[in-house]
């Protein structure tokens, strides 16, 4: 398993260092070469330190983040095109902003109130449960992503590949 950018993981793909890859449905990728099959739906939720004033209300506006510093990965990341296009959609640009090219890096930079951001639900739910960060709903606004497998369409299948990938079309979207 190896967790980096796309454009890396997908490069993996194409020298057959890897049989599949495990991606973000906003990851553009060559639909004539490649099969991609949606197994999860993941939102994207806005995150805060808990002594955060924001940690304290039931929802917040996008306004609401004027004056905080978000936490993004980097531009060409996907979720951050996906997010930036999303903010664009509602009229809001963040003033300040910190890149931080890993997840766990994010939410350490949230950990430690260096500012806010917006990453999985899925990725955050042993902090949740820890009481290091809390989630707090925007107002009228949801993130949503898939999450699917991608492999080249000829793809044959290690034994290893062969047994997991049925498990992944298991789970519930």
């Amino acid at each position: 398993m190896n967790i980096t950018s796309s454009n890396h993981l997908i490069h993996m793909l194409d020298s057959n260092k890897v049989d599949f890859l495990i991606l973000s449905d906003r990851v553009r990728i060559d639909e004539t070469r490649y099969q991609r099959t949606t197994f999860y739906q993941d939102e994207l939720v806005l995150i805060v330190n808990p002594s955060h004033k924001l940690a304290q209300k039931q929802d917040c506006s996008l306004e609401d983040l004027v004056n905080e510093t978000l936490i993004l990965k980097p531009d060409k990341s996907a979720t951050r095109i996906y997010l930036e296009d999303q903010f664009k959609e509602h009229g809001f640009t963040p003033p300040k902003y910190m890149e931080i090219s890993n997840l766990e890096g994010i939410k350490q930079g949230v950990i430690h109130n260096l500012g806010v951001s917006i990453v999985s639900n899925f990725a955050i739910q042993q902090e949740i449960n820890h009481g290091l960060l809390v989630k707090v709903p925007i107002q009228g606004i949801k993130f949503l992503r898939g999450i699917s497998y991608v492999y080249h369409r000829n793809k044959h299948f290690s034994p290893a590949a062969k047994h997991f990938i049925p498990l992944l079309d298991q789970t519930v979207l």
